[in-house]
């Protein structure tokens, strides 16, 4: 059978946001971070021994951009996944959201809305096995007030009229291309 996907998350992170991975059979790996938030990344080649990561999950705490180039490197050089947690940032801004495969937000925790996120996705192939891996939409809780998610890729070579038209609402609220689209 296959083996357990092996999911490095922070060692300072909600135990209660690791469940749903637990329950789908992953393997949690914490990895160390320093007193900055960042990632310990000498400890991080250390466990690689131990527990090579498929999916790297790096968190940009309180909405602050973490180095998302080192986390790409660490991933370029294990084959992992960059999941960028930008959960604690509105939207994308400055480099929150840029170097990972995927990155997801949680509006929610911003805006006067029950529940809902969204995830960014780089490749269209893995935008695609995610959204057929999601779960049925629920209808919304409380009348009146609708659900807040959406899945969405963003190619890195788009092709020139329709990609580059892809608008996602900036923190000010007026819309703006996504900079991975305007190569």
């Amino acid at each position: 059978g296959r083996n357990k996907p092996i999911v490095w998350l922070p060692d300072y992170f909600c135990n209660q946001s690791t469940e749903p991975a637990r329950r789908a059979g992953a393997r949690i790996v914490h990895y160390p971070i320093g007193e900055d938030l960042e990632p310990n990344w000498p400890s991080c080649l250390n466990l690689i021994n131990d527990a090579k990561p498929d999916l790297f999950v790096l968190v940009h705490y309180f909405g602050r951009p973490a180095n998302g180039q080192a986390a790409r490197e660490f991933c370029n050089e294990t084959g992992a996944t960059l999941i960028e947690d930008a959960a604690h940032a509105l939207c994308p801004e400055g480099s929150v959201g840029s170097h990972g495969d995927a990155t997801f937000y949680s509006p929610h925790k911003w805006l006067a809305i029950p529940n809902g996120a969204a995830l960014i996705v780089r490749d269209p192939t893995l935008a695609i096995g995610i959204a057929g891996a999601a779960p049925p939409r629920r209808p919304p809780r409380r009348a009146g007030i609708g659900e807040c998610s959406s899945i969405a890729y963003v190619l890195d070579d788009p092709p020139p009229d329709s990609a580059r038209h892809a608008r996602i609402p900036t923190c000010q609220g007026y819309p703006q291309t996504h900079p991975a689209v305007q190569k």
